[in-house]
């Protein structure tokens, strides 16, 4: 993060994140005036034993660029990887809840509404309810007022119908030395990729394996 000044930006302030960032939205998450950070991670890693792996973070700001709180995990049931994440306020009070679309077993996605509970800035922070609103491989979140009310809306992306074989990884028609050496450029853990096609998290031989079984044309 870098603070914008009159006369440029400042240093970027860095923040840890158990995993790879792959979408980023801000917005006032528990109404003490002051912007948050919310993050979609692929291939998150637990904290510790007692500690979910941040499938999503949350960053509370207590009050500048240098009193960000800690990222507090959020993992959705069966979740192995997050791909987006929208910021609506569905229930309110006064307090953002969370859209989360995030990978599950291969490379199958759900979206769910995830409820945030806060008090205030200050107050400890909440998460409640997760419901799963899509299991149609949604991959992209937006939010907007498509029926003029006081209410916000949701819009999800879904993908297009999967690939009938999950083996061909460049969907080529066929599985070869390419989809092969596609795997290979992964191998090792990769949670929700494309290439983890028994779904362990993990690139390995046994995917590579397969790949192997299904080689030739696949359509």
């Amino acid at each position: 993060m870098a603070l914008g000044t009159s006369t440029g930006l400042q240093t970027e302030t860095p923040f840890e994140i158990l995993g790879e960032p792959v979408s980023m939205k801000v917005a006032d998450i528990d109404g003490d005036g002051l912007t948050d950070i919310v993050t979609a991670n692929r291939n998150p890693q637990s904290g510790g034993a007692v500690s979910p792996p941040p499938v999503f973070a949350l960053f509370r700001n207590n009050g500048g660029a240098a009193s960000f709180a800690g990222a507090t995990p959020i993992a959705p049931a069966g979740a192995s990887g997050g791909l987006d994440l929208g910021l609506v306020d569905v229930n309110s009070d006064g307090v953002k809840d969370l859209v989360a679309v995030y990978n599950t077993i291969g490379t199958s996605s759900q979206a769910a509404l995830i409820n945030i509970n806060i008090l205030g800035g200050g107050y400890p922070l909440s998460v409640g309810d997760s419901t799963v609103i899509s299991n149609n491989n949604p991959t992209l979140v937006a939010k907007g007022n498509l029926d003029g009310t006081s209410s916000e809306d949701v819009f999800l992306a879904q993908q297009l119908a999967r690939n009938a074989c999950p083996s061909d990884l460049d969907a080529s028609g066929s599985v070869d030395s390419t989809d092969i050496s596609f795997a290979l450029l992964e191998f090792g853990f990769c949670s929700g990729c494309v290439a983890d096609l028994d779904g362990d998290s993990n690139i390995d031989s046994s995917d590579i394996s397969l790949l192997l079984l299904d080689l030739g044309a696949c359509p």
